[in-house]
C-alpha cells in the first residue's frame, strides 16, 4: 500500500472510508493543519464521464448545506506518489 497525495492533503491507501462506482474515499490529513478530512478521488471510468456530468455534480455538491451530507472544500488533482 502507498501514501497518495494533492497539493493540500495526504492519504494512505490502507486508511479506505468507502468505495462506490466513482470511486473511493480516504480518511486524509491536511499538510499545513493536521485535520483529519475525508477525500474522494475517482477511477478510470470516470474519466468516461463528460466534463459536462463532472461539472455538474462539483456544482450541486458545494450548494449543499445540510448537516448531514459532506461539504465540497476543494477540487484538487493528484500530484504525486509516496512508495
Amino acid at each position: 500500500m502507498a501514501f497518495q497525495g494533492s497539493a493540500n492533503y495526504i492519504w494512505y491507501e490502507g486508511d479506505i472510508l468507502g468505495q462506490g462506482a466513482s470511486g473511493a474515499v480516504y480518511k486524509a490529513r491536511h499538510k499545513k493543519t493536521g485535520e483529519l478530512f475525508a477525500v474522494k478521488t475517482f477511477n478510470r471510468m470516470t474519466s468516461v464521464q463528460s466534463l459536462t456530468v463532472q461539472r455538474r455534480e462539483f456544482e450541486v455538491m458545494q450548494k449543499i448545506k445540510h448537516e448531514n451530507i459532506v461539504k465540497l472544500l476543494a477540487i484538487e488533482e493528484e500530484k504525486f506518489n509516496f512508495y
